[in-house]
């Protein structure tokens, strides 16, 4: 475990963390009633500011791109109900769904 509060590339460079994020407008008050385990492990107390919230960014050639006409195409022998795709499936692989299926039957997550 690292503890910093600045950005930082790991798993040789293809992964981006991005520094503590500051809150600079009057609306990004972060998240009321929110709260964290004690140092000590034995309570909870209050963390509404969220102080080191970030993002992760991972660098994705796209080298899997190739392969979703295929996957699309075997998922329709399947005449699946619904399809609950999470957010790791990515845009282009979302909208080949959306359009092979409708919406109605793709349930992003």
């Amino acid at each position: 475990m690292i503890l910093t509060t600045e950005s930082q590339l790991v798993a040789a460079g293809t992964v981006y963390v991005s520094g503590e994020i500051p809150r600079v407008t009057p609306f990004e008050r972060g998240l009321p009633g929110q709260h964290r385990r004690t140092l000590d492990g034995t309570g909870w107390e209050p963390d509404e500011e969220i102080r080191d919230e970030r993002f992760l960014a991972v660098n994705v050639a796209g080298a899997n791109e190739a392969i979703i006409p295929d996957t699309v195409a075997a998922l329709r022998e399947f005449d699946l109900a619904v399809i609950a795709a999470g957010h790791c499936t990515g845009w282009r692989a979302m909208t080949a769904l959306a359009n092979a299926f409708g919406d109605q039957r793709l349930v992003p997550l």
